[in-house]
């Protein structure tokens, strides 16, 4: 099957063809992500100022996580590049999926996972035409190891992102990396 016909990837299309304004697309598309893949917070960190740094532009928490300390502080927070699990994915310009947050030494928001009993993260870049654009992140209050056969859905659901991104609201890409090509 391929993975631009699975539900979540679905989803995900219906959101960003009904949407009036950027924000409220990628709002809903942490929603569709989230409700869909049992993700309880996500977010879509871009980058900001003229050093690269990023910054949560939506932040999502579902209904039944009623803690609001770590979507509260993901707002607040500017990330260098490689600073971070968004800042290592868009270093990396590839996914990140960790099974445990809360005791990964490097996490720097690890003190609020723990305090709100999340546990898994993924994170994976949104890009156009080998752009990047931003990152989405994604928290769950239960273990999860990676599931290596998830990767290609959360590129095509990346890449659907930012074909959006470009095409409707003209947001404009950071530049190519250095032997990239545009």
């Amino acid at each position: 099957m391929p993975y631009e016909s699975l539900p979540v990837v679905h989803a995900v299309k219906g959101v960003l063809a009904r949407s009036g304004n950027p924000d409220e697309a990628i709002t809903g598309v942490l929603e569709a992500i989230g409700d869909s893949m049992g993700w309880l917070v996500g977010g879509f960190w871009v980058p900001e100022g003229h050093d690269g740094s990023l910054r949560a532009r939506c932040v999502w928490a579902a209904r039944i996580h009623k803690r609001t300390g770590f979507a509260d502080e993901t707002r607040r927070m500017l990330l260098r590049p490689g600073t971070g699990l968004p800042g290592q994915v868009w270093t990396a310009r590839a996914p990140v999926w960790i099974e445990d947050v809360g005791e990964d030494p490097h996490f720097i928001r690890a003190t609020a996972v723990r305090t709100e009993g999340l546990h898994a993260a993924v994170a994976f870049p949104v890009r156009h035409e080998g752009r990047m654009l931003g990152v989405l992140e994604f928290f769950t209050d239960v273990l999860r190891a990676p599931v290596d056969a998830l990767l290609p859905v959360f590129d095509a659901i990346g890449r659907e992102i930012g074909a959006f991104i470009v095409r409707q609201h003209g947001w404009s890409p950071a530049p190519p990396a250095d032997g990239e090509r545009g």
